[in-house]
């Protein structure tokens, strides 16, 4: 084997050592110690996602429904093909189409992290979109019924410290560090990367939805894989960075992205608001007089 490749090896193992120092350094502010650990946290998450994706702080997700996530430490998204919704200097509202993973970084209380889950979990993907595509306008479906787009969800990772040694389970992946190793553990939930692919693609959440998924249809075999074997791992040993590189991209290409951006029903939710808006300064002024 040619020795680059056990010069690489040995550079992940270095890179482990030097997050595991960088994250155990403390402040004396608690709120120091988050906003350091969550840039650690951003500056790793950066060296091992292609660059096709951006990486932001103080994140609100919204959909064209008009739900809008809690505060996410972390967005992994796409910024190549789908605008902000609003952004400044201090946090910025990304449509849920662009999000391909959300991250929640916590110290040792990871108590109430389910409860934050399920504002992510309330956030829809519409399907409703006009894109060109090769040789054809797409909108979602064509003409055989097959889906073009499937509405997805990001990949939920948590980021902790605490001593919880098994997955958290409403989570996808689950980071742990402590003062000597970086653990990662996976959802039981999902048992191969047909599990995968139905769970971050909402596979079938209507009943009613009878479009062909052309991928399922047409046989591919994903049930035959298992996250486990992207492992970088001998005996007890792993080279456990160069294990979430190959996991995590691998989850990120079963989603759709590029999400085609459904423009006309993110302007029907704000004429919507903004007709509400007029209203509320209209009954304001008529109460004022």
């Amino acid at each position: 084997m040619n020795e680059k490749v056990l010069d690489i090896i040995e550079n992940y193992e270095h890179k482990e050592q030097i997050l595991l120092v960088n994250l155990g350094k403390k402040e004396k502010h608690p709120a120091i110690n988050g906003s350091y650990r969550e840039s650690e946290w951003a500056s790793f998450f950066r060296e091992i996602i292609p660059v096709k994706f951006s990486i932001e702080k103080n994140v609100f997700v919204i959909d064209a429904n008009g739900n809008v996530s809690d505060e996410v430490d972390l967005a992994i998204f796409d910024e190549q093909y789908t605008p902000y919704i609003f952004k400044d200097r201090e946090y910025q509202y990304i449509p849920i189409e662009a999000v391909a993973a959300v991250i929640q970084c916590k110290s040792t209380g990871i108590d109430g992290v389910c409860k934050w889950t399920k504002s992510i979990d309330k956030l829809r993907t519409s399907n409703d979109a006009i894109t060109r595509i090769h040789g054809a306008i797409s909108t979602g479906v064509d003409k055989n019924r097959k889906q073009t787009q499937t509405s997805t969800r990001p990949i939920k990772i948590l980021c902790h410290m605490s001593n919880r040694k098994s997955p958290v389970g409403c989570f996808d992946l689950t980071l742990k560090v402590n003062n000597d190793k970086l653990t990662i553990y996976e959802s039981i939930a999902h048992n191969n990367l047909k599990d995968w692919y139905k769970a971050l693609n909402h596979y079938k959440i209507d009943a009613n939805d009878d479009l062909k998924d052309s991928l399922i249809e047409e046989g591919v075999k994903l049930e035959s894989y298992i996250l486990k074997d992207y492992e970088v791992k001998q005996g007890e040993q792993e080279i456990t960075i160069m294990s979430l590189i190959f996991k995590l991209n691998q989850l990120l290409m079963l989603i759709n992205n590029p999400m085609f951006f459904p423009h006309r029903t993110y302007v029907n939710m704000f004429k919507d608001g903004f007709q509400k808006l007029l209203q509320q300064r209209k009954e304001k002024g008529e109460k004022n007089e």
